[in-house]
């Protein structure tokens, strides 16, 4: 509602429509309260999650890739946050994002020396329509150590802007 001079605030503004547009798709994950054992010094995929949206059937969660759709190919916002649930030092905690299972054509981060470490990546990246991705983790702390499985702790967001 508009008033002549100004938005009434009293009035409710309450959204009924539908949302649409180049957006999409849209892909969301978090921990899903079950901590995933990282063996030390290799990368393992990252399998413990609940898949919270995935607007248009992205995520293949017996293969844990996402594969971008027919006609979908564009710009996309990539964000991952990581938290390792142990008390020791890492000298390195890493996530990698291979793509198409590419382990030379990766997004990359790396930090070192702390516990309960969190590591996060985010980036935009050019991805064509079939084109999958794979999120890892790695550390090398010398014995087995395990993600934090607190929900929205550990989470993986993939969107098209463009």
């Amino acid at each position: 509602k508009l008033q002549s001079e100004a938005l009434n605030l009293a009035d409710d503004y309450t959204f009924t429509g539908s949302l649409s547009g180049q957006n999409s798709p849209v892909f969301m994950a978090y921990a899903n309260g079950t901590a995933q054992s990282i063996a030390t010094a290799t990368f393992t995929t990252w399998t413990n999650y609940t898949v919270v949206i995935d607007t248009d059937s992205m995520f293949d969660t017996t293969n844990h890739k996402l594969t971008i759709p027919t006609g979908k190919g564009g710009t996309y916002f990539i964000s991952v946050q990581m938290n390792m649930s142990t008390s020791a030092d890492f000298d390195e905690f890493a996530i990698r994002i291979r793509t198409n299972d590419n382990a030379t054509n990766f997004l990359y981060s790396s930090v070192r020396n702390e516990n309960f470490e969190t590591n996060h990546i985010a980036a935009v990246r050019d991805l064509s329509a079939g084109d999958n991705l794979t999120l890892d983790l790695y550390h090398n702390r010398g014995s087995a150590a395990v993600t934090d499985a607190n929900n929205y702790k550990s989470n993986y967001s993939v969107f098209r802007i463009k």
